[in-house]
């Protein structure tokens, strides 16, 4: 069954169905999209100049002081309650892609999935301004996690031709100081228990060596390649340590 109300003192769309209705047939890639409340399909033809499928701007006109309070955009929140054994919940999915078998955007065109901004654009300061805030919240107390289980703040995946065409760069993660001089390139801060590590790496393999059990520098057990410039330099880790 499928109701539409709209609300009397606010728009208002809600859809509630049981149609098993999908084009595609996994929602992680974006050729799927399955059922929906409202469906905007935009075509934009003009050469020059942007277009939004969707515009949306929420202004503040009041001073603010209470903690919890201020204004947001866009909010989207997907809620599940029934158990699950495989499938997916997407808070929100961002893709944008390039479809073309013959016809490329050039490095100056770029691709991009999603963007985020905090933006000061006046003499005032923003004492705390965000670019991206992404995290996780566990308050799990039924039994215990399955053997396996992740929970991951932020999640890269890296996924070119396995044919080989691939750029002349592919960075899982990308530190760009475009201007000024930035404090730190990471940061990062142990207000609670601590990281048990700083770095979790799953095998040696690419840039990561282990090398017999020698602690010497002539024979370190484990050396992470960095390349500044074109040279390569490494970073040497140990399997003990004096303090």
């Amino acid at each position: 069954m499928t109701r539409y109300i709209l609300s009397r003192r606010l728009p208002e769309i809600v859809l509630d169905t049981d149609s098993p209705y999908l084009t595609g047939s996994d929602i992680t890639y974006s050729s799927a999209r399955g059922s929906h409340a409202l469906r905007l399909v935009g075509t934009a033809r003009g050469a020059a100049g942007g277009f939004s499928n969707i515009h949306s701007v929420a202004y503040n006109k009041v001073a603010r002081s209470a903690a919890g309070s201020g204004v947001i955009g866009i909010k989207q929140v997907a809620v599940n309650d029934q158990a699950m054994t495989d499938g997916s919940m997407y808070a929100g999915q961002f893709i944008a892609k390039h479809s073309s078998a013959t016809a490329a955007m050039a490095a100056e065109a770029a691709l991009i999935g999603l963007e985020g901004w905090a933006y000061v654009a006046a003499a005032g300061c923003a004492n705390t301004a965000i670019g991206g805030n992404f995290g996780w919240h566990n308050e799990a107390t039924g039994g215990d996690f399955a053997n396996g289980s992740v929970i991951r703040g932020i999640q890269v995946f890296c996924d070119n031709n396995a044919g080989g065409n691939d750029p002349d760069e592919s960075t899982g993660l990308c530190l760009w100081n475009q201007a000024g001089t930035i404090t730190n390139a990471i940061s990062v801060v142990n207000s609670g228990s601590g990281f048990t590590n700083v770095f979790n790496f799953g095998s040696a393999a690419g840039g990561i060596y282990t090398k017999g059990s020698d602690l010497s520098p002539s024979g370190p057990r484990m050396r992470l390649k960095c390349l500044v410039g074109t040279t390569p330099y490494y970073l040497i880790g140990y399997t003990t340590c004096a303090d």
